[in-house]
């Protein structure tokens, strides 16, 4: 039972790691498109849209992941200590 819920509770914290991760990015590789300093060119249209997915690629892929992952492991069934045909009724063939 106890397993269950530290898995299930695992599964939410991982979930919203993989969301906030995913906003993060969003705001980090937006502002951080043309760089910082003096030699930095502000970028517009289609080039400011490469600049954001070159850089967006890698939180999106690791959001991703995490979000499956912990949506995997939050929706899972549990089978409260017993085999999960336990519940089953036999057949009579």
């Amino acid at each position: 039972m106890w397993r269950d819920v530290l898995l299930r509770f695992c599964g939410f914290l991982l979930a919203f790691v993989g969301a906030c991760l995913f906003l993060y990015g969003l705001f980090i590789c937006w502002i951080l498109r043309d760089g910082l300093g003096p030699d930095s060119v502000t970028s517009s249209g289609w080039l400011a849209l490469s600049r954001f997915v070159e850089e967006f690629w890698g939180f999106l892929c690791v959001s991703i992941l995490l979000c499956v992952v912990g949506g995997y492991l939050w929706r899972r069934p549990s089978n409260n200590g017993m085999h999960p045909t336990a519940n089953q009724r036999p057949s009579h063939r």
